[in-house]
C-alpha cells in the first residue's frame, strides 16, 4: 500500500455527479509547476470529494451553478504513484487563511 501525503491545492471548481444530483463527482484543483525551460505551467486535476460533507458538496454545487464559486485552498491527500504527478487525490479539509499564510512564509 502506498503512503499518503498531504498538499495544499487551490480548489477552483466543482462538478456535480449526474447520477446522484447534489453530490460532487469531483473538485477541480489548480496548481503551477515549472517546465523543463523553467517556465510556470498551470494545470488542473480532479480531486475526489473524500472527507467533504454532503452539505458542503451541495453548497459548492449551488455556487458553481450561480457562477459564484470562489477559489479557496484545501488540504488534499495523495499517494506517490510513479504513474501520476499526484496519485489518487482526495479532499481532506479546508485550509484557513492563517494556515495558507504560514505555509507560504
Amino acid at each position: 500500500m502506498l503512503k499518503q501525503h498531504a498538499i495544499d491545492l487551490l480548489i477552483v471548481g466543482v462538478r456535480e455527479n449526474k447520477k446522484k444530483p447534489g453530490t460532487a463527482a469531483y473538485l477541480l484543483a489548480q496548481f503551477t509547476v515549472m517546465n523543463s525551460k523553467c517556465r510556470p505551467v498551470t494545470s488542473e486535476i480532479a480531486i475526489g470529494p473524500g472527507f467533504m460533507t454532503q452539505r458542503q458538496q451541495e453548497a459548492l454545487i449551488a455556487l458553481q451553478k450561480m457562477h459564484r464559486f470562489i477559489p479557496y485552498y484545501a488540504e488534499v491527500l495523495y499517494t506517490n504513484d510513479p504513474a501520476y504527478v499526484i496519485g489518487n487525490p482526495t479532499f481532506k479539509r479546508w485550509r484557513t487563511a492563517q494556515d495558507v499564510a504560514r505555509c507560504a512564509a
